[in-house]
């Protein structure tokens, strides 16, 4: 039977770029043509040329990293499964984009709700808005989206409808091609995907200003929390793969044993069937040979089929579990049992998005720095599923249902968790005595405030029932009631009449009155012109300290440079004078070989005869360069580089000590032209990092 390729993939050696590379292609190729079966979804999906290109180079990129953030031991079984086509197939999975998925979710109205809120709490929202948000026209505030979700409780429809109009038009003065017919993106635009997004223009600094107005920490704490949860939804979804693999790997062996002994039977009857007639061979009898053997045949071809349809079953299976995998959060208990393996579910137990709103800016902020893990589909947009599944307005907000559901349990009794706020029974006691007059909590809350408490905190009484079938605890419901009614107050906030201004009678202002006028309008100027004094050298500072940490951070990868030109002028330097000075070939005794290294060394230069002595007496994880292509893929997964001078040319030497630099690798020399003197070098600096 011929394997299907989504059943078996086949033996892979992986440590081979160019089968690394060719596996990856053909997953995101095999995208590719799916492509027309979608038809409009190609955008939805991101599996444009330009896109997939970008998502393909990203996944193989970060393969080896990935299976270090996902755990090194998570196993492999060869000609089954292996973690390099698992990382493929899930990065080439054609899915909802980030934009799509924004345009389901809003996550940018998210973003920006985060962005006020972190600027209001460093008291710096008067001056953002004053200075860097736009006022709109009727026209571009009606093409703003998310505006039927419902009001914000803290900031305004105009301020946020502001915010938003600054993400998602923060790269619309970018000078880039965009072909015809492409959808409006928020996220992944033309700019961003073609890296030209940083651009030097009036929507740009309007963006950046806004940034730059956060807390860094902030912003940094808010990508980490990001990183952090991409990386456990990784580790926790393969977690959950690993027993479809070993039962597939299982169940495939056995497939290969049935077929070898099936053959075996053939080959039998082939042998037979000279002597046999056709009578005889479709008879009862049990003392043929040919009969018995074709009857294994028949049973064995049945239990080949089983086992086929276990494997496509286990196939299909894992399919369908990185189709849910991203629905995780939303699942019920029940579901998450019968859907999900139990080894997925205690390791995502706990997991939670405890702040939408700061992960969905940290999404905007890493796919507008074109950073890898946005370009790394599958779990950013996991993630990103996730996070727009928990905002507050997926759910959403009918004023009819809310009502028709109080009138419905009105009848309830009621939790009577509020006493009479009016009742002045407070004030303070001192050895047993009133030292003052009792106030009210309605008068303490307004002398705190200065706010005026609402009228109707019964209005949510009546909801006992109804929580409790949906099972929330009972200190959670008191919460909920206390800020249901604050926010409910804020919902149904209306404004009064007011006569026309021209109507009013101009009542005479007495002259006192004006000169105090006088003055205060004086000193407001005042205050205005050393605010504005106060902000410039603000800025001065601001970008005299900016230049100062450019200046130092350049200062300081000269420092670096010039040390490691010192050093390997000092290697050099020994080079030449043991060159110049060679030592006889004393074998050390105290160092045996062969010598078997564990972390990868590169060995470069050498000629022929030195190689071949080197690489009998140093075994294990070597790869030697000699006579091939000087390129990144061979240096910068090495723990350590060595270098033999005597048989290197100009340029392959330049290439080498350039691409240590580059991914911070240690570089060696060989000191002596003699392969056991070079052996005893190796050995003693793997033994001193030990």
């Amino acid at each position: 039977m011929k394997r299907n390729a989504d059943q078996w993939v086949g033996e892979y050696d992986f440590s081979d770029p160019g089968v690394l590379q060719r596996a990856f292609k053909e997953h995101f190729d095999n995208s590719r043509r799916l492509r027309s079966q979608y038809g409009s979804a190609g955008q939805n999906a991101d599996i444009d040329a330009k896109r997939l290109s970008r998502r393909q180079e990203t996944a193989l990129k970060n393969v080896e990293y990935a299976r270090k953030m996902v755990g090194a031991d998570y196993p492999d079984f060869p000609g089954t499964s292996y973690f390099e086509m698992d990382w493929a197939y899930l990065n080439s999975d054609i899915d909802e984009g980030y934009d799509a998925l924004d345009r389901r979710f809003d996550l940018i109205f998210a973003a920006a709700i985060w962005i006020l809120d972190t600027l209001s709490t460093d008291h710096l929202m008067f001056d953002v808005e004053r200075e860097l948000l736009p006022e709109l026209s009727e026209e571009e505030a009606v093409n703003i989206p998310s505006w039927t979700i419902g009001r914000d409780s803290v900031f305004s429809d105009a301020l946020l409808m502001k915010t938003v109009y600054v993400l998602i038009h923060r790269n619309d003065d970018c000078k880039v091609y965009v072909p015809k017919g492409e959808m409006k993106r928020n996220f992944l635009d033309e700019a961003a995907v073609r890296n030209k997004n940083r651009q030097n223009v009036p929507s740009r600094q309007r963006f950046e200003k806004l940034i730059d107005a956060l807390d860094p920490e902030a912003v940094q704490s808010a990508v980490e929390e990001f990183r952090e949860k991409y990386w456990f939804l990784a580790g926790a979804f393969f977690t959950g793969l690993q027993k479809n693999h070993a039962k597939r790997d299982e169940l495939l062996k056995n497939h290969d044993r049935l077929v070898k002994k099936q053959k075996q039977y053939a080959n039998n009857d082939r042998k037979t069937e000279a002597v046999i007639s056709a009578e005889d061979f479709f008879s009862k009898s049990d003392d043929l040979p040919a009969l018995r053997n074709f009857e294994n045949f028949v049973e064995l071809d049945r239990a080949i089929g089983r086992c086929s349809d276990l494997v496509s079953d286990g196939v299909e299976e894992k399919m369908n579990y990185a189709g849910l995998f991203r629905e995780y959060l939303g699942m019920a208990p029940e579901e998450k049992k019968e859907l999900m393996p139990e080894e997925l579910n205690e390791r995502m137990e706990g997991f939670c998005i405890e702040n939408p709103y700061r992960l969905a800016f940290a999404l905007l902020y890493l796919a507008d720095r074109n950073d890898d893990l946005i370009w790394m589909y599958y779990f950013g947009t996991s993630l990103a599923y996730m996070i727009g599944d928990s905002l507050p307005w997926i759910h959403s907000y009918d004023e009819f249902f809310v009502d028709d559901l109080i009138e419905r349990h009105a009848h309830e009794s009621a939790m009577n968790i509020f006493p009479d706020f009016y009742e002045k029974r407070y004030s303070d006691q001192y050895d047993g005595e009133t030292v003052n007059d009792p106030v009210s909590l309605a008068q303490l809350m307004f002398e705190m405030t200065g706010v005026i408490m609402p009228r109707n905190l019964e209005r949510f009484d009546c909801l006992e029932s109804y929580w409790n079938d949906l099972n929330i605890p009972a200190h959670m419901q008191k919460m909920m009631r206390l800020a249901m009614c604050l926010m409910d107050v804020m919902g149904r906030e209306t404004a009064g009449t007011y006569a026309d201004p021209e109507e009013t009678k101009e009542e005479e202002v007495p002259q006192d009155q004006l000169q105090l006028k006088e003055q205060i309008e004086q000193l407001k100027k005042r205050v205005n012109s050393l605010a504005a004094e106060n902000k410039a050298l603000k800025e001065t500072s601001w970008k005299a300290q900016k230049e100062n940490s450019r200046l130092s951070e350049k200062l300081e990868a000269v420092h670096r440079s010039t040390k490691a030109d010192r050093d390997e002028l000092a290697k050099l330097r020994e080079v030449i004078f043991l060159t110049q000075n060679p030592e006889k070939e004393t074998p050390d005794p105290d160092i045996n070989l062969p010598y078997e290294v564990r972390e990868r060394t590169v060995i470069c230069g050498g000629h022929d005869s030195f190689v071949k002595q080197l690489t009998q007496m140093i075994t294990g994880n070597v790869r030697v360069l000699s006579n091939v292509r000087i390129n990144d893929d061979l240096i910068r997964n090495a723990a350590s580089v060595w270098i033999q001078t005597n048989a290197l040319s100009h340029s392959d030497y330049y290439k080498i000590t350039d691409l240590c630099r580059k991914y911070d690798i240690p570089l060696h020399y060989f000191l002596y032209a003699s392969a056991r003197k070079c052996a005893e070098q190796i050995v003693e600096t793997a033994e001193k990092k030990r």
